[in-house]
């Protein structure tokens, strides 16, 4: 047994091309693949063995139709990029197969039209990009409103309501000109000077944050 060419080695492995005919011309060699096309939640499979020209032809088609109507839903939107690289470890091996060879008579190869990086639908994979970019903008605006609130009450000032004999009590804000037990002068994530009280806010979503209240103001 002989092996010849780079048709025959696939991933570090030495493979022979599929002795069964291309399923849409007849011709020889083929490989023993299939390829995908992901609409939304439906997925169509064409099956091989494909010969070289078919393969690409197929493959350039079926990804291109995945990456452009593929993501529609929430589950296909994480199915759809398995769908694409399924679709490329397939095209990889149709690559390597040498030119089509003793097509059925009548019949021809696919032409493989136009490489997917050239097609419009290419946009598509930078879907996931751009929807991860758009979520962690969501996330700044978010944070950046959290901090600027917090840092609004700097400087205001406070009246503590503390029952007799509690470690706990309640502060309110209150008007400066008038009865006040301290200003706000900062805000940290940790604990305030020993000297200053302090008033521990616990946020829903970040940590707990802590005003330090000067009493002097």
């Amino acid at each position: 047994m002989s092996f010849h060419g780079a048709d025959l080695v696939t991933e570090g492995r030495v493979r022979q091309p599929s002795n069964a005919p291309c399923t849409h011309c007849g011709a020889k060699p083929t490989a023993d693949v299939d390829f995908l096309d992901k609409r939304g939640g439906l997925t169509t499979t064409f099956e091989g063995p494909f010969c070289r020209d078919c393969g690409l032809a197929v493959f350039r088609s079926a990804t291109a139709s995945t990456l452009s109507r593929g993501w529609w839903g929430l589950t296909s939107f994480f199915a759809t990029p398995f769908v694409a690289g399924a679709n490329i470890l397939s095209r990889r091996r149709v690559a390597r197969l040498s030119s089509p060879q003793m097509p059925t008579e009548g019949r021809t190869s696919m032409p493989v039209g136009r490489s997917l990086w050239l097609r419009w639908e290419i946009i598509g994979a930078l879907l996931p990009i751009v929807v991860a970019a758009a979520v962690v903008g969501v996330i700044r605006v978010n944070s950046d409103r959290e901090r600027q609130q917090v840092a609004s009450y700097i400087g205001k000032c406070v009246q503590f309501s503390i029952p007799a004999g509690a470690l706990v009590g309640k502060a309110t804000i209150v008007d400066c000109t008038g009865p006040h037990d301290g200003r706000i002068a900062s805000v940290f994530a940790g604990s305030c000077p020993p000297a200053d009280p302090s008033i521990i806010v616990p946020e829903a979503r970040t940590t707990e944050i802590t005003y330090c209240v000067d009493p002097g103001e």
